[in-house]
């Protein structure tokens, strides 16, 4: 076993704060991030206070290209950075996902291993 390199997961962790940001009206935007760990895996959440995802996009919003329909608080962007870093952290061991409730606003969570496997 051999620890998996450090700067991708800052980077998917900056990631994750970005779109939280971008996502949050200017008026809700607190974001807090937290790391927590265990003996396997690490556990990062970033979570702000903005609108929330309906429960219809919370697995839509991984997908390449795809933005949920909201007008009023749209921000610009790709599409593409959720997907991007579920699929990265999918192919280093972990998972990523959300919580959302409408109007109380959205967590994305990521799981990593401490330690990845080396070449058998």
């Amino acid at each position: 076993m051999k620890a998996p390199p450090p700067v991708p997961q800052r980077r998917n962790t900056d990631r994750l704060v970005a779109c939280s940001n971008s996502n949050a009206p200017a008026a809700r935007k607190i974001v807090r991030a937290s790391l927590s760990a265990d003996r396997q895996h690490a556990l990062v959440s970033v979570q702000d206070h903005g609108p929330g995802i309906a429960p219809q996009y919370q697995e839509k919003i991984f997908r390449r290209f795809v933005q949920i329909p909201d007008k009023n608080s749209y921000r610009g962007g790709s599409g593409l950075g959720l997907g991007v870093a579920r699929e990265f952290i999918g192919s280093q061991g972990g998972q990523l996902w959300v919580g959302s409730e409408l109007g109380a606003g959205s967590a994305c969570l990521f799981t990593r291993p401490l330690a990845v496997p080396g070449p058998a």
